[in-house]
């Protein structure tokens, strides 16, 4: 088996991960509730935060996923005093959906977007550090797989995985709580 880190991974395997980190993370936090606001649905979309400034929102419809994510320690992170910016000299977060099919950049603006705003120079707007989006059953970007990655979407590894993998990844940390 390749590793999951270094190609695109498939439509069905991200949806089948969601799905599974979702259970898997009702159970965890049964016993902690606090943490609930960490991994959850809002309709179709699928949201993740890690509790240190990293966020993922992942949108499904019945022929495509959206997904955009916000790294706060990636280079590419507008708070940084000089971020990295990919595509242009100025912060845009259209820039990572160049490419994407019209009904893909549709999707983003109207839904997943709007799970990543933040203030940034003085006004509530969205902030991604990196996209992707689904071309058939495949997800695709604007630049290869360990880009988005790297730039935040680690924060969908384990959902990136098969079911076992995911488990013995997680530290094997799905079981019944104490």
């Amino acid at each position: 088996m390749g590793d999951e880190r270094e190609s695109f991974p498939s439509r069905t395997q991200l949806w089948r991960g969601a799905v599974l980190g979702t259970i898997a993370h009702a159970i965890w936090i049964a016993p902690e509730p606090l943490f609930g606001g960490a991994q959850g649905w809002d309709g179709a979309t699928y949201l993740l935060n890690n509790g240190s400034g990293d966020r993922a929102a992942l949108t499904f419809t019945p022929t495509h996923v959206g997904a955009a994510f916000f790294d706060l320690h990636s280079v590419r992170s507008p708070f940084r005093d000089a971020p990295h910016l990919p595509f242009s000299q100025e912060y845009h977060t259209e820039d990572y959906f160049v490419g994407a099919p019209a009904t893909v950049q549709a999707l983003a603006q109207r839904e997943t977007l709007l799970y990543l705003f933040d203030d940034y120079q003085g006004q509530a707007q969205p902030l991604i550090t990196a996209a992707c989006w689904s071309e058939a059953e495949i997800l695709t970007a604007r630049e290869p797989w360990p880009e988005v990655r790297a730039h935040g979407a680690h924060l969908i590894d384990i959902q990136n995985m098969p079911p076992e993998v995911a488990i013995a990844a997680s530290g094997g940390q799905l079981r019944t709580p104490r």
